[in-house]
């Protein structure tokens, strides 16, 4: 009798990878592995049925260890296969087998990360895509704001809509700026409008300069663990009324702007004229406010146009 871990030096010693536990339980479900409960969480195996089982031949053609650097311009699905991840550029430090970088060809991110297995069908999972596809879909299954697709023929075929489709190549800013959209005070208006006038609002920010630099700005301080430990996202984008609508201010997009949630707390009940004289007044700034957020985002955008243009040069 063995214990799982020396299973699994069995195993690696083999085929170079590790041991699946889920697919040592299904062999042992299935009687093809011998296993004795010793305890609640102790559990011994027959060593000679394991192996027996891990050297026939059936599944020698399964798990026959392949050479990474073949699948090398393979795709996958959406995913296509750049090359192998070197150790110490790993996410995933836990895991002992081969890792592939793959580019999502279905959103446009770099460096995603999977298990060989993953990609190359030698393993009980497929990865098709970075996750984009996932949440596509199931933001498709769950929303009410947008038509019920079409029903494919085939179960399998996923759904689509050509409206999401446009903004596959960014899903998360698409997600947010519907979220944004339909999640706080204005929901009830954009809830009920036609499907035009939703449309339009999402197309309007989501490529507006001032919710880019908010979003921007809101991503970068996120990734730096800059959160604040707040019940408020002080420096994530939130739609503010430029009149608002205790003074008569409509929910039309003419009248909607982006704003850090810490200048929309701010500015309250005020236009935003009077918003910018009291700012004057009172000589009150902050990296929160629009102007500054602004104009770090240009400066960005034009250091960014400078490099790309030296590149070209070169």
């Amino acid at each position: 009798m063995a214990t799982f871990k020396e299973l699994e030096k069995i195993y690696f010693d083999m085929y170079g990878k590790q041991l699946a536990r889920p697919a040592l339980h299904r062999w042992v479900k299935k009687g093809e592995v011998k296993a004795v409960k010793i305890k609640p969480d102790e559990i011994n195996y027959d060593k000679q049925s394991f192996i027996n089982k891990i050297t026939s031949q059936s599944y020698k053609n399964k798990a026959f260890r392949q050479n990474p650097e073949d699948y090398i311009g393979k795709t996958c699905g959406y995913l296509l296969i750049q090359g192998v991840v070197p150790p110490e550029e790993r996410r995933d430090k836990d895991y002992h087998g081969t890792i592939m970088r793959c580019k999502c060809l279905a959103c446009g991110k770099e460096d995603v990360q999977t298990r060989f297995s993953y990609v190359t069908g030698q393993g009980n999972y497929c990865q098709k895509s970075c996750g984009c596809e996932q949440k596509i879909q199931h933001f498709l299954t769950t929303t009410k704001r947008i038509p019920e697709p079409k029903k494919p023929k085939n179960k399998k075929t996923p759904k689509k809509n050509d409206f999401v489709d446009r903004y596959r190549f960014d899903f998360d800013r698409f997600l947010f700026v519907h979220k944004m959209l339909i999640n706080n005070d204005v929901k009830r208006y954009f809830q009920k409008c036609d499907q035009g006038e939703y449309e339009n609002a999402v197309d309007h920010f989501f490529y507006d300069e001032q919710f880019l630099a908010v979003y921007d700005f809101w991503k970068e301080k996120t990734n730096n663990g800059e959160k604040t430990n707040t019940f408020y996202d002080w420096s994530k984008p939130s739609l503010d009324h430029i009149l608002p609508k205790s003074r008569g201010g409509s929910c039309d997009i003419s009248n909607l702007q982006a704003l850090t949630v810490f200048e929309n707390l701010a500015k309250r009940d005020m236009t935003w004229e009077e918003w910018q004289d009291f700012k004057q007044t009172t000589h009150t700034q902050s990296d929160y406010f629009i102007e500054n957020i602004l104009k770090r985002y240009r400066e960005k955008q034009n250091n960014g146009e400078k490099e790309g243009g030296k590149d070209d040069d070169n």
